[in-house]
């Protein structure tokens, strides 16, 4: 019983290993082409714990990509030092952007997807039609 039990520890660390491995492996390095400050939302009679929230969007080829930043109130904002025209390794993961910053800390977004003439990011509803 102990050889098996030392056996199934074994194996289940080295595919710890190997899946963490593959999420490094993961990242893909793209072009901040646009961050826009939409600031605190404001939603009357309801308080909120955002004290500020970003739309950002990457080019990685033919590929463009939005993510929807919110920043809870206790959170740091590591967005705020995003900047546009720059190159930014990301992730995918369902419906999550992860961004990776200079100094290697990771952002979470929410990933944009447009449905019929709306872009869907998160509980942000904006028009599709924009270019970027």
């Amino acid at each position: 019983m102990r050889g098996k039990l030392s056996y199934l520890t074994c194996w289940l660390l080295i595919c710890s290993a190997a899946w963490s491995q593959n999420k490094k492996d993961e990242f893909h390095t793209g072009r901040l082409v646009k961050v826009t400050n939409l600031g605190a939302p404001v939603v009357p009679d309801s308080p909120s714990n955002v004290k500020a929230s970003y739309l950002v969007t990457i080019q990685d080829g033919e590929n463009r990509i939005k993510g929807y930043i919110k920043v809870s109130m206790l959170g740091h904002d590591r967005a705020k030092n995003l900047k546009a025209d720059t190159d930014i390794s990301y992730r995918i993961s369902g419906n999550s952007l992860y961004l990776k910053t200079a100094d290697g800390q990771e952002i979470k977004s929410s990933l944009c997807k447009t449905v019929r003439n709306l872009q869907k990011c998160g509980d942000l509803m904006t028009a599709a039609d924009s270019p970027d």
